[in-house]
């Protein structure tokens, strides 16, 4: 595994975390600690979400999982963590999605063609250093 500064901000996410990482996150620190209501974030992506779309620090891939649209024709999924790709992509097989393991804050030579939407849905606060500056 890559051994860069963002390894630790994404090592939390075991098999363990993850099988109770929808009803903390979702469930308790969407709606308590951030005061944003999952169906708030899950209407956004709705609205926002194309049928050519890369995900981005996945989670568990619930926003993917439950609001994706039957007809999205290219789903790809990018995280560091091994153990969240693998979830995800198994629990949305049947969009036969695109898998990369990498380092965000690392140069990513995908060679891929464009997406037409990203999503960094609980990203940013795994990654390293201050976001206030």
């Amino acid at each position: 595994m890559n051994k860069g500064p963002t390894v630790a901000g994404q090592a939390v996410y075991s098999k363990k975390v993850l099988s109770i990482y929808d009803f903390w996150v979702l469930g308790v620190s969407n709606n308590f600690f951030w005061k944003c209501p999952t169906r708030n974030i899950s209407e956004q992506f709705l609205m926002l979400v194309t049928s050519n779309h890369l995900d981005v620090g996945i989670g568990s891939g619930y926003y993917l999982k439950y609001y994706l649209s039957q007809s999205t024709k290219r789903i790809a999924l990018l995280d560091l963590n091994q153990n969240s790709l693998d979830a995800t992509s198994k629990a949305i097989n049947h969009f036969q999605p695109e898998v990369y393991c990498g380092d965000v804050l690392e140069p990513l030579e995908l060679n891929v063609d464009r997406f037409d939407s990203i999503s960094v849905n609980y990203l940013l606060h795994c990654l390293p250093g201050n976001l206030i500056d």
